[in-house]
C-alpha cells in the first residue's frame, strides 16, 4: 500500500502523479522518500473533509533510495484536507537509514477556469546533507481534457555541496475517451547536476492509457 506522505502530500501536488516521461517524482520525495514501504502496517482514519494515516514497516526489504542501509524501520505520517476549491496535504517519512528523512506540504485551489498548485519538500538523505523541492503547477480543464504543466526544483542545501540536483519543466494534454481509456502527450526538459548521470535532455511521450 502506498505509504501516507506520498498519498497526501507527494502525489497529489504532482499533476501526472507516476504517470508519463513528465513525472516530477524525484522531485516531490526529495530523492529521498519512497512510494511504498514493503512488510507494513497501515491505519487511515477519515473524519469529514479530513484524512489521516499512519504506516510502519520492517526494516528489511526496505532499503533507503540512493544507497544507504536499513538500519531502522521506516514509517510514514500523512494527513489531507478538502473543502469546496481547496486540498491540503502534510506528509513526513523517515526511511530505514539512520539519516535521512522528508517532510511536505501541498496545497491547491481550483479557479473553476484552472486548479493551481503548490508543493514543499525538506528533509535529509542518507549522507545527512539538507534536501529541499519546490513545484509549482497548473491543471486547465479546455473542454473535456486537461492541459497540464508544472516546473519544480530539488536542490541539495549544504553548505559544501549547494547545489541543483534537479530542475524540471512539464507540459501535456490528456484527453479522457472513456472512464478508462486516456490518450495523452507530455513533453519535458530536465537538468540534472552533482550526479553522476548529470545532463540535460528533453523528452516527450505519446501514449494510451487504459485502467483495469
Amino acid at each position: 500500500e502506498e505509504n501516507p506522505a506520498y498519498t497526501f502530500a507527494q502525489a497529489v501536488a504532482d499533476p501526472w502523479g507516476t504517470d508519463t516521461v513528465a513525472s516530477n517524482g524525484s522531485i516531490v520525495n526529495g530523492r529521498i522518500g519512497s512510494t511504498r514501504y514493503s512488510n507494513s502496517l497501515n491505519y487511515r482514519i477519515a473524519l469529514g473533509d479530513f484524512t489521516f494515516g499512519a504506516q510502519g514497516a520492517q526494516a528489511d526489504g526496505n532499503a533507503p533510495a540512493l544507497g544507504g542501509n536499513a538500519e531502522k524501520r521506516p514509517y510514514s505520517l500523512g494527513a489531507g484536507w478538502s473543502s469546496g476549491p481547496w486540498r491540503v496535504g502534510v506528509g513526513f517519512e523517515n526511511p530505514a537509514d539512520r539519516d535521512d528523512r522528508w517532510a511536505s506540504v501541498a496545497a491547491s485551489y481550483d479557479f473553476g477556469l484552472a486548479r493551481v498548485g503548490a508543493f514543499f519538500g525538506s528533509g535529509k538523505n542518507v549522507d545527512a546533507q539538507k534536501v529541499e523541492g519546490y513545484l509549482v503547477s497548473v491543471v486547465a480543464p479546455p473542454g473535456a481534457g486537461e492541459v497540464r504543466a508544472s516546473y519544480g526544483v530539488l536542490k541539495n542545501k549544504d553548505v559544501a555541496f549547494d547545489d541543483e540536483l534537479d530542475e524540471q519543466a512539464g507540459l501535456g494534454y490528456h484527453h479522457p475517451l472513456s472512464k478508462r481509456t486516456t490518450l495523452y502527450a507530455d513533453l519535458v526538459h530536465e537538468r540534472r547536476e552533482g550526479l553522476p548521470d548529470g545532463r540535460r535532455k528533453t523528452g516527450y511521450d505519446i501514449g494510451l492509457k487504459h485502467n483495469f
